[in-house]
């Protein structure tokens, strides 16, 4: 029996050695074939990710290709329109209205006068009391008998003064036409 034990012992270690080596040997394949499945994976998501990027710089060229076409019509448009509006109203604008009348599709539009060169002559002004005729020659007036009184607007001019009369900022603005009494109501305050 040692025979056959001793047999049994080689037959044993054999099948150990037969079965590491079959382990190891699947324990390689398994690793490359890990491997290849990895590079498979990067390289087709490097793909995809450079057709992506390809794709993207794709439309942006478009984009601004676009972009730049939509520029220069529209500013095409706004020199030619330009050029037309000058040339119609040089031009054209009075034969079409005429045109327009004439197919009844437009009112002939009369004429409006001015009444203010007809009725604002020296010899009218002259008829006018002095007063009246120092509103119309746009210089200031000396009497403050038209300015009215406003105690809020007196008081932020007030305040004002004190401001910068104390070196702190202050500003203040004080619009209107011409004739409005701006010049009257700076005069006032003065005295």
């Amino acid at each position: 029996m040692s025979k056959i034990e001793y047999r049994l012992s080689e037959l044993n270690s054999q099948i150990d050695l037969l079965e590491e080596s079959i382990n190891q040997k699947v324990l390689d394949k398994v690793e490359e074939n890990i491997k290849n499945i990895n590079n498979i994976l990067i390289e087709s998501s490097s793909l995809e990710a450079s057709l992506y990027l390809e794709s993207e710089l794709k439309k942006n060229l478009i984009v601004n290709y676009v972009a730049t076409a939509l520029r220069k019509v529209k500013y095409s448009i706004r020199k030619y329109s330009i050029v037309v509006k000058r040339n119609y109203s040089k031009y054209f604008k009075d034969e079409v209205n005429d045109l327009l009348v004439r197919l009844r599709l437009k009112n002939r539009k009369m004429k409006r006068w001015s009444a203010s060169p007809l009725l604002l002559n020296e010899e009218k002004l002259n008829r006018l009391p002095f007063i009246y005729r120092k509103l119309f020659d746009g210089s200031v007036l000396e009497s403050n008998d038209f300015l009215i009184n406003d105690n809020d607007l007196n008081s932020r001019i007030e305040d004002a003064l004190s401001s910068f009369n104390k070196s702190m900022n202050s500003a203040t603005v004080l619009t209107g036409g011409p004739g409005s009494g701006k010049s009257t109501f700076i005069n006032s305050i003065k005295k």
